[in-house]
């Protein structure tokens, strides 16, 4: 008797369905938890074989199981060892279910269950989810592609008209054009690289590059635009060597990205001064870009590098992702490099970057000279027509002999 009050006391006081069996496998006690799950009165379970919680198509090999564990001398096996198997309720409704055993010494076994049907099919959902973005991730990164393509083609086209035209005023409504489509293009750009980021595909490709060729170019391609907003636009190129390994084309879109934001939250009369140096112990290339903008709050700073998330001028501009400060920083990190930011609110900010860029020996690059260029035969094997002829035009425009 004291043992059956000590039992039921224990039962109940366990925080898992719980079933007390003896060695012939009949159920001496169960707690109100396990007649929840398996759909009995209290005490309706008492004096069952433990078989009759399981279905019948399984019931003689357990008691073939049962007998085996009682004979080797039972032990202890915890919840999650592998004791997984289909149980049946009063309704004959089956449920997965995870056992564990203990044996109580002069009294049974205490064997205590967990239902794992809620928990496989969240994981089954889960799972299902995954599936379904890692879809949805490579769809965008097609689409992106297939919009991009042409896209791209128009800008070539429209720069070669650009060329042909004698009009001040065509030229502008050109460019404008131009603009926008390049604004376009480097939406899908984010949204491209953001996608193949997550999916994976985010590749990085070290050649040797000149750093300060690199400065120069990104020079040019913002000038006129820091013109056009009346912004005072400076470049300081320290102690560059002159040719580094790295992937110089992501350094391009980090750069363009960061002085596309500051000339974006500058205003008129304002200053961006891009400084670069390198430091030759570190072997790292570093190069901050500091304007004279809007700045950032400290709130603003601490969601700047999530995904699709923008500080309060981005949001008043109405324009951009909110992807592009979150692809410098995994741009960076692929490079072995890094960002920071230093702002307050009205007084501007400051991005620092760092890239690790081994100097390369010169005598060991091949550097070929424009005035040694040979006109080449091209052919081109394009299956968009107007991607092909503006490849066409530009390479015509160098003076080649191009058949499309």
């Amino acid at each position: 008797m004291n043992n059956c009050i000590s039992s039921g006391e224990l039962l109940e006081a366990l925080h898992s369905p719980s079933l007390l069996i003896d060695r012939q496998g009949a159920i001496l006690g169960a707690n109100i938890l396990a007649n929840e799950l398996f759909g009995y009165s209290s005490g309706e379970l008492v004096g069952l074989k433990v078989e009759a919680l399981l279905p019948a198509s399984i019931r003689e090999l357990h008691r073939g199981l049962r007998d085996s564990y009682q004979s080797e001398g039972p032990t202890k096996r915890a919840m999650g060892s592998g004791l997984d198997l289909l149980a049946i309720r009063k309704d004959g409704s089956e449920i997965p279910v995870e056992i564990g055993l203990s044996p109580l010494k002069n009294v049974g076994i205490l064997t205590t269950v967990r239902d794992v049907g809620a928990a496989r099919h969240l994981t089954s959902q889960i799972s299902l989810a995954r599936e379904e973005l890692q879809a949805q991730k490579k769809l965008l990164i097609e689409l992106s592609h297939e919009v991009r393509t042409p896209l791209a083609a128009a800008v070539g086209m429209m720069e070669h008209l650009s060329g042909r035209l004698d009009e001040c005023e065509e030229k502008e409504l050109l460019e404008s054009i131009k603009l926008d489509c390049e604004h376009v293009a480097n939406l899908l750009d984010e949204v491209l690289e953001q996608a193949k980021t997550e999916f994976g595909r985010a590749k990085v490709t070290k050649r040797p590059f000149s750093p300060r060729q690199l400065l120069c170019d990104i020079h040019a391609l913002t000038r006129l635009r820091a013109a056009q907003r009346n912004v005072k636009l400076t470049f300081d190129e320290g102690n560059l060597p002159e040719m580094a390994m790295s992937d110089s084309l992501k350094i391009r879109q980090v750069l363009l990205n960061l002085l596309g934001n500051a000339l974006k939250f500058t205003p008129e009369g304002g200053s961006i001064h891009v400084r670069a140096k390198y430091s030759y112990e570190d072997q790292k290339l570093l190069i901050e870009v500091v304007d004279t903008g809007h700045g950032m709050s400290s709130d603003e700073q601490r969601n700047l590098f999530s995904a699709y998330r923008q500080g309060k001028a981005g949001r008043l501009s109405q324009s951009g992702t909110g992807l592009g400060l979150v692809l410098c920083r995994t741009f960076l990190e692929l490079l072995d490099g890094g960002i920071e930011v230093q702002s307050r609110l009205g007084a501007g900010t400051r991005f620092s970057i760092w890239i690790k860029a081994e100097p390369v020996n010169t005598e060991l690059t091949c550097p070929h000279d424009s005035a040694d260029a040979v006109v080449q035969r091209i052919l081109i094997v394009e299956d968009n027509p107007v991607c092909g002829r503006s490849l066409q035009l530009v390479l015509e425009g160098e003076g080649h002999e191009v058949h499309l």
